[in-house]
């Protein structure tokens, strides 16, 4: 991600700890389908609500078990599938950012 000069927010050890800075303005939350404590669909949906802007960037090993939650996927959200290069997921962030801004429902 630095040599994309991305700059990544400090994980959390609980998804439920997330939280995001009010005059921070991520761009992008890549999130796996399966966290401890929560689903990445639903830290998504969480942080919407003060990120109304953001982008999407589901990550999975279990491509069935996201598609069992596709619901979560809409406007400036994407999937991809675990294992993956520094390379490749250099481009889908890049793919998700071209997308269309969106406004979430929070």
């Amino acid at each position: 991600m630095n040599r994309a000069r991305q700059r990544p927010f400090p994980r959390a050890e609980n998804t439920q700890d997330t939280a995001i800075h009010p005059d921070d303005r991520p761009r992008v939350l890549e999130a796996s389908v399966v966290l401890p404590g929560m689903s990445g669909p639903a830290l998504a949906e969480n942080l919407a609500a003060t990120q109304p802007e953001m982008h999407v960037l589901f990550v999975s090993g279990c491509a069935d078990r996201f598609m069992g939650q596709q619901s979560a996927v809409g406007p400036g959200t994407l999937f991809h599938e675990k294992p993956f290069t520094g390379d490749t997921l250099t481009r889908k962030v890049r793919e998700v950012l071209d997308l269309e801004p969106v406004q979430h429902n929070g």
